[in-house]
């Protein structure tokens, strides 16, 4: 795979002034990355949610030898798409990534995943989807009011965490993705 700086990001930043905005890059993993992605995964552990808000299974990939590959092509093309849409002042990739799997029924009803911490705050969330969207139906992302995240395998997407997002109901197949979070200074 080429340099990361050399992919080209689709001019998908919405207009000056919207209430959405969100940025993508696609072609960031080879097709053998993406699969390879479940090899890193302990499908025994994880967490089972099913309330009123989310229903879906997550497990976390940890940064180590294993991972070092994924955290660090993340890292790149986060501080592309931050650079030349954002420039928000962040610190770092968070330490780990949650894997999350939503099938039949699992859905992630209108949430933010703003931290109203101290330092650091969560700057970005990132989402990497893993399924090809003919291997489920329903299971749409999007940003509130009504936007929806393209359905593309590999598709590296990231948005500042106060804006509210869902992921509609799976109504067939499995919807599989990655999620991570960027830190830095709290918005002032």
């Amino acid at each position: 795979m080429g340099d990361i700086l050399s992919i080209r990001i689709p001019p998908l930043n919405p207009p000056q002034g919207s209430t959405c905005p969100f940025v993508y890059a696609s072609n960031v993993f080879t097709e053998e990355q993406l699969d390879s992605i479940e090899d890193i995964v302990d499908m025994n552990s994880g967490t089972q949610f099913n309330d009123e808000v989310k229903k879906s299974w997550t497990t976390n990939i940890d940064y180590n030898d294993n991972s070092h590959w994924l955290f660090s092509q993340l890292s790149k093309v986060v501080h592309q798409l931050n650079t030349e849409y954002y420039r928000f002042n962040i610190n770092q990739l968070d330490e780990i990534i949650q894997y999350a799997c939503y099938d039949v029924g699992s859905e992630y009803n209108w949430h933010i995943d703003y931290t109203n911490c101290p330092t650091p705050a969560r700057k970005f969330t990132v989402v990497v989807q893993l399924s090809d969207p003919s291997e489920y139906e329903g299971g749409e992302f999007e940003l509130f009011p009504d936007v929806q995240v393209p359905k593309e395998r590999g598709l590296v997407h990231i948005f500042p965490p106060y804006l509210y997002h869902r992921v509609k109901t799976v109504q067939k197949g499995s919807r599989k993705v990655l999620v991570t979070w960027v830190w830095g200074p709290p918005f002032v």
